[in-house]
């Protein structure tokens, strides 16, 4: 009897199916009703929605899917008939979620360019100055590189100078001016050489003879000490400056002095983060260009 239980036991239990494990929840299951009544004509509910679930994303998916939901925002307002400036919001919210500083000066800076341009083609975004406001604004650098206080002083007080290097007020930030124009003035305070007026050397008197000694101030180098990279940072904006300001290097050298980096070209932002505009419908849990 005890042979015949144990065999039926056996049995029994090789019959049984072996338990499933329970299937993952759906990260996005708790979203997947407000996304799935998302409408294209209204940009700003995409926008909103993308803050909702960043803002309690718990989940790498959550993250993704508020990306996709501000660059189809993004999309929507910047190709609709009249722009609600959603656009450039998008462009905010999409910053916030970047971690590498590049990407996010990209980001604002596209954001700032579509703000200026209510959403307008890419030639719009950033007007030329007059050559010899360029021109001018590069001295004044150049001058305040080489210690003429001064003479950089006097450039800067015209308007149209001012104005110019006020637009681009954070591109003088890799140049050793972190606080922008009223920094690069208060450097300017310090120069010409208090010892030398730049002349380098300083002659001294003395029994009938006049020696000359290196100045101890400046060491023979008058001008703010600079180091390599924020004396080539110097140099390139002085540069581009005289060739004119223009959106292939504005995008450039906004973040990183120089490292290439992607145009302040809107329709750059959707295949930057791999996102079909056309499929703008929550379906089934996927997106689809299918109503």
């Amino acid at each position: 009897m005890l042979l015949l239980a144990m065999v039926a036991a056996a049995l029994g239990g090789a019959t049984q199916p072996e338990p499933h494990e329970a299937p993952a929840p759906d990260p996005l299951a708790r979203w997947s009703e407000a996304l799935a009544a998302l409408d294209p004509a209204k940009p700003g509910a995409y926008f909103e929605l993308g803050e909702r679930i960043a803002d309690r994303a718990d989940h790498p998916l959550h993250t993704q899917t508020a990306r996709t939901l501000f660059v189809l925002a993004f999309e929507l307002d910047r190709t609709a008939r009249q722009s609600q400036g959603w656009a450039a919001s998008a462009c905010l919210a999409l910053a916030d979620l970047e971690s590498l500083s590049r990407d996010r000066q990209w980001l604002l800076a596209v954001a700032r360019a579509m703000d200026r341009s209510g959403g307008t083609a890419p030639a719009a975004i950033e007007p030329q100055p007059p050559l010899q406001t360029s021109f001018l604004a590069a001295t004044a650098l150049g001058l305040a590189r080489s210690g003429e206080g001064d003479q950089a002083r006097r450039l800067l007080a015209r308007d149209d100078v001012r104005g110019l290097l006020g637009s681009y007020e954070r591109l003088l930030s890799p140049l050793g001016y972190a606080g922008g124009l009223t920094a690069l003035e208060a450097r300017l305070r310090d120069w010409p050489c208090r010892e030398c007026g730049n002349q380098r050397f300083v002659k001294k008197a003395s029994g009938g003879q006049t020696t000359a000694r290196l100045c101890g101030t400046c060491g023979g180098n008058p001008g703010p000490t600079l180091t390599p990279e924020q004396r080539a940072a110097h140099l390139r904006f002085e540069s581009l400056l005289l060739r004119g300001i223009h959106r292939s290097w504005s995008a450039q050298i906004i973040a990183d002095t120089g490292v290439p980096l992607r145009d302040l070209d809107p329709e750059q932002l959707a295949p930057t983060f791999r996102v079909d505009p056309a499929k703008r419908y929550w379906r089934s849990g996927e997106w689809t260009d299918q109503p």
